[in-house]
């Protein structure tokens, strides 16, 4: 009954978008001349944006290079792509470990989680070097929330060189600072999660004290692990791409916890609306900045 009343409720209308300027290189050289100052705080001020699946390569482009990484990485052990396609769209947000895990239950291998863990970041790697391109809206979109003085950034479980090269392959790196673009190795040493870690280190980037920062942000994953990671972090709007129906209500079930308001699924086609809420979140009164955006239908 939650997933139909989610269904239900989680569409807006699309809006227009602009297109970014052609002459923008990146985010610092975008502003030439000095702005007037904003007196009242946004209610939304911030979003962020997964990397594939989500801004780069659509769902059938992600698909079709992690299958492909599978097979060479697992083909020896038999692993066809039939079978990869199979065990990805069972649940993409657990690719490699299910890859692994289903190989060594096949073959009999005992496998210890260093041994696991190992494995799954080699296949992530693997990932890492494919390059694809944007979104079909992605850019639009991006231009439209730098029109609005929102600032964006990007949280990934990719390595930041891979990142910024897909970016900029893309070319979408015009709509980031460098800074705010986190992937896995950002922390320096060790690895620097999705979720909170990973956003402490954009609120530090741009200067904000986190709490704050976090209640004026928003995110956009395409996975349900995208949305359990950052669930607990308190932002204003969560996103979740959804691609098919199953995925629709894998999605919703991941976010069911939080207030509708707050929690919203759409498919690769309605990116526009990702405008619509954040111009709907920003157009609320001060008194009533946390209060329920009502939906425009």
């Amino acid at each position: 009954m939650i997933v139909e009343q989610r269904l239900a409720t989680n569409g807006l209308m699309s809006i227009g978008v602009g297109k970014p300027p052609e002459e923008i290189q990146t985010r610092e050289t975008a502003e030439s001349a000095p702005k007037a100052e904003t007196k009242t705080q946004k209610a939304l001020e911030f979003f962020g944006w997964d990397l594939s699946g989500t801004s780069v390569d659509d769902m059938k482009q992600f698909e079709d290079h992690s299958v492909a990484v599978a097979v060479e990485y697992f083909g020896g052990f038999g692993l066809t792509g039939k079978r990869a396609k199979v065990i990805y769209r069972e649940d993409p947000s657990m690719f490699g470990r299910k890859y692994i895990e289903d190989i060594a239950d096949r073959y009999f291998f005992e496998l210890d989680d260093k041994h696991v863990e190992k494995a799954v970041l080699d296949v992530e790697e693997r990932l890492s070097a494919q390059l694809g391109e944007a979104l079909s809206s992605t850019a639009g979109v991006m231009g439209k929330l730098n029109e609005n003085e929102i600032k964006q950034f990007i949280c990934t479980n990719e390595r930041k060189a891979d990142t910024l090269r897909k970016l900029e392959y893309a070319n979408l790196l015009q709509f980031f600072d460098l800074g705010a673009v986190i992937g896995s190795d950002s922390g320096g040493s060790g690895r620097l999660s999705k979720g909170e870690p990973q956003l402490r280190k954009v609120a530090e980037h741009f200067g904000e004290d986190y709490d704050n920062f976090r209640v004026r942000a928003g995110y956009i994953g395409d996975t349900t692990r995208d949305i359990e990671v950052m669930m607990p972090c308190g932002l204003r709007l969560l996103i979740g791409v959804a691609d098919i129906a199953t995925d629709v209500a894998r999605m919703i079930r991941a976010g069911s916890s939080l207030p509708l308001d707050r929690f919203r699924v759409i498919k690769v086609d309605e990116y526009d609306h990702i405008v619509s809420y954040i111009e709907l979140i920003n157009r609320q009164e001060e008194s009533t900045l946390f209060a329920a955006p009502k939906p425009a239908l």
